[in-house]
């Protein structure tokens, strides 16, 4: 049995029924939305069958180097990728809102296979993220490359988010303090330095900046803005039901107690315990309880892969996996023991109301026509590159 650890992954979510991937070959791919997913997590929830889920995921649509992400009408396209480098985590994260375009290459795939170890290292990362049209909210951690656009290079200082409007031959944006710009012709430099909202205007061979008091229309609510994109991210959760959530919490610690238990009573069986106790819980399984069961189900309770269980809970023991999800229980425990059932009930039913009410919320229309002023002084706006 190998020991598989992930240090690199892609997530791509999809609002709206126009969201494609186009290939370097010019194979265009239409992505399920997330409303499906978000149907079939609910289902699961009701009728603990998640064969459904299982396949959506499976079938979903992989990304690969070169792709061009499309959100056409009525659609959002959430990317993010998470990888290690140089011992620290890197997070990349493009919101495109609809009707935008953008293309990711450079794209690495790992799958690192240690046999002496036993341990198997897979992931992805990415190197670059090409804005080609549209509205944006890009966000960096730890990465200092560019965000390229059709005028501009963007560089955050080891970390930081803008709102770009890649409209027409210019890109209009609001950035965090410490983004650099540079002109694509002229290579030419800007860096904001504000430490309230700024708005960075970059045509093919000019950079332009507009204070906090001058913003174009569609950045002068910068909340809005991020509520578009905390919208859609709350919309993917499935429907919480405050008591079933309430009653999961109270329960969470004892439950995780139980799967440690059962961990170490398995590190301590051999082949033949384990195949008895396979056949000791097939004897008591009810003929309705067996035609419930999913293919997913069937499969982990295949004689032969439960019988790399021992090795497999050994093998975390060695890592250190189990010392510290027995810290996460103790943390979870002393936080569920502080709050009291009352603390829970209040707090889960604040979490269902305050999702239920984002979902609700009123944001930023990024369908509309967006309008700017003029790159005049008439209009606050100052030729700085």
């Amino acid at each position: 049995m190998e020991f598989t650890k992930e240090t690199g992954k892609i997530n791509l979510v999809v609002t709206g029924k126009n969201g494609f991937i186009k290939r370097k070959t010019g194979t265009l791919i239409n992505v399920p939305s997330s409303e499906i997913r978000t149907k079939l997590m609910n289902e699961y929830v009701k009728t603990k069958d998640n064969s459904k889920l299982i396949k959506f995921n499976k079938d979903y649509p992989k990304i690969m180097d070169g792709d061009t992400l499309i959100s056409g009408k009525g659609t959002i396209i959430q990317f993010d990728i998470n990888y290690e480098k140089d011992k620290l985590r890197v997070s990349k994260s493009v919101f495109a809102a609809p009707n935008s375009e953008f293309k990711i290459s450079g794209l690495e795939t790992w799958d690192i296979k240690d046999t002496k170890n036993k341990e198997r290292t897979i992931g992805q990362s990415l190197k670059n993220i090409e804005l080609i049209k549209g509205f944006f909210n890009v966000d960096f951690l730890n990465s200092e490359e560019s965000i390229i656009t059709p005028t501009a290079e963007i560089t955050f200082n080891k970390k930081g988010y803008v709102f770009v409007d890649v409209y027409s031959d210019k890109i209009y944006s609001l950035p965090t303090k410490g983004t650099e710009y540079k002109n694509k012709l002229t290579k030419k430099t800007f860096c904001a330095k504000s430490e309230t909202f700024e708005e960075i205007i970059v045509t093919k061979d000019s950079i332009y900046r507009k204070g906090l008091t001058n913003l174009d229309e569609i950045f002068q609510n910068p909340v809005a803005l991020l509520m578009v994109k905390q919208k859609t991210i709350v919309n993917i959760v499935p429907d919480i039901d405050s008591a079933v959530l309430a009653n999961d919490t109270k329960n969470a610690s004892a439950n995780f107690e139980q799967a440690l238990a059962s961990l170490e009573m398995f590190k301590n069986m051999s082949p033949d315990d384990i195949t008895r106790l396979m056949k000791t819980a097939e004897s008591k399984m009810t003929p309705e309880q067996r035609k419930q069961m999913t293919a997913e189900q069937k499969k982990q309770m295949n004689p032969e892969v439960m019988k790399q269980i021992p090795e497999m809970v050994k093998m975390m023991e060695q890592k250190g996996i189990l010392a510290e999800l027995k810290k996460a229980n103790t943390k979870l425990k002393g936080m569920t023991d502080g709050l009291g059932d009352e603390g829970i009930d209040r707090m889960t039913k604040y979490t269902a109301k305050g999702i239920k009410k984002m979902k609700d919320v009123n944001a930023t229309d990024l369908e509309a026509p967006r309008k700017y002023n003029p790159l005049t002084k008439d209009f606050g706006c100052v030729k700085v590159g």
